[in-house]
């Protein structure tokens, strides 16, 4: 598992990277006149998935891509056994 600490102005967003998915927690952020944190995270996960092409732009448990879908998924099971 990899960690991801993004900047989203107030506080960070994380992306847990799991070999076979990736989960999205705290997706709040910040919007004001020197910072908008929605496009800095939307920025960041597109990154993300041109790198993580097998996840097609998808977070673990969603079927919604991923600039409409904020909603942490449930628990799922990768095909390696690992329980996300």
């Amino acid at each position: 598992m990899r960690a991801h600490f993004i900047n989203v102005g107030q506080a960070d967003s994380t992306l847990l990277e799991f070999p076979c998915g990736a989960i999205l927690v705290d997706t709040g952020a910040e919007l004001n006149d020197d910072f908008d944190g929605v496009a800095a995270l939307q920025a960041y996960l597109e990154a993300f998935f041109a790198n993580r092409t097998d996840l097609k732009g998808r977070l673990t448990g969603s079927s919604s891509p991923t600039r409409t879908s904020t909603t942490p998924a449930a628990s799922t099971w990768c095909s390696s056994g690992f329980r996300l």
